[in-house]
């Protein structure tokens, strides 16, 4: 029989030395092109092609964060799904010319919040003051007068972290401002200080104004809003905790811009799309949205009803477009502004856009 012979210590020391010297898979690997993803999934749209578009000169103007934002919670979370979180990233820092970074921290209070008012005289509760959108803000809540409002003078400011933009309405009650963001963080403020007392990450772009109201059993005011993935939450208003959340939308591209009304137990939700922002896409059959409103139970989320503004659902057309692809209708008709109510009557009235 054929002896075995065991390597010996220094044929050990040898092939170890062979390992460690093998450049590891990591180490191999090519780095992510930042301009070879741009030109394979963004060029065809951002270079002048698709008017509502950002040109890709504007990106260095928006920051990398923003970027990232827009592709992971944003409009252009479709488009940049085929993309790894860390190619995504690459790509926002090559587009906005420097690294995604960490947002500095904000001031936080250093006391806790007050127990909140059950009533508050602030004229802004939400988008247009009241269920009617009248937007009318008296003398006897605001404290301004056409013979005060030029001593106006600037007392803070916060700047909002990851974020460019502002569109959040602010909604102020019992000296606290709340707000969302282009980050999708909620935050309460101190109206005094501008500190925060708490934020609440909805994960997704807060475009609008938050509601606020009661809820028979809870003894705080419940913060209501809705984000760009078409997710309404609902949270306790002194603390910042979650106490539901409902998705609303029922279409791929759906979206929350217009601000959700409150009224007596319901919250009525006003539906959006970007799916123009799809549309884009020359492989896309467009398009299929149909607009809408959706009431949920403010206590609970639960929904209550839709109601599309388009009844028919879209179908195939003859048409098709210049790259063979069927064209698909009737479609459009998002709904973006924040629902009337005449509570006389019991109706509610919206706007819609486009198509």
């Amino acid at each position: 029989m054929m002896a075995v012979q065991k390597p010996s210590r220094l044929a050990w020391l040898g092939m170890l030395a062979c390992l460690l010297a093998q450049p590891s898979l990591a180490a191999t690997e090519a780095p992510i092109d930042g301009m070879a993803l741009y030109q394979k999934h963004c060029a065809a749209c951002h270079e002048g092609k698709v008017p509502r578009a950002p040109h890709m000169i504007t990106f260095s103007t928006i920051g990398a964060e923003a970027v990232l934002t827009a592709m992971n919670e944003g409009v252009m979370r479709s488009q940049a799904s085929a993309l790894s979180a860390t190619e995504r990233e690459v790509l926002a820092g090559f587009l906005a010319g420097e690294a995604v970074a960490p947002p500095e921290p904000i001031m936080a209070c250093a006391q806790p919040m007050a127990p909140l008012a059950r009533d508050d005289k602030s004229a802004m509760k939400g988008w247009g003051g009241d269920a009617r959108n009248q937007r009318h803000a008296p003398e006897y809540s605001t404290g301004l007068t056409r013979d005060n409002v030029g001593t106006l003078a600037l007392k803070w400011v916060f700047a909002y972290p990851r974020a460019l933009r502002a569109r959040s309405q602010p909604l102020v009650h019992d000296g606290v401002v709340f707000v969302g963001s282009q980050s999708g963080d909620i935050y309460a403020l101190d109206l005094e200080t501008g500190c925060a007392h708490w934020t609440y990450s909805a994960g997704a772009e807060v475009r609008s104004s938050l509601s606020l109201g009661h809820v028979p059993g809870r003894p705080n005011p419940v913060l209501y809003m809705g984000d760009f993935s078409a997710t309404v939450h609902a949270v306790d208003a002194l603390d910042g905790s979650l106490i539901w959340r409902t998705a609303v939308g029922d279409h791929p591209d759906a979206t929350i811009t217009g601000s959700p009304k409150l009224h007596e137990g319901n919250l009525y939700v006003p539906i959006s799309s970007s799916e123009w922002a799809t549309a884009a896409d020359p492989g896309y059959a467009c398009c299929t949205f149909q607009g809408g409103v959706v009431a949920v139970d403010a206590a609970s989320g639960a929904l209550r009803w839709r109601n599309h503004v388009i009844d028919e659902a879209a179908v195939e057309t003859s048409e098709k477009n210049p790259f063979g692809v069927a064209r698909k209708g009737p479609a459009g008709a998002p709904v973006w502004n924040s629902p009337t109510i005449d509570a006389d009557r019991g109706v509610l009235y919206v706007g819609t856009g486009e198509g």
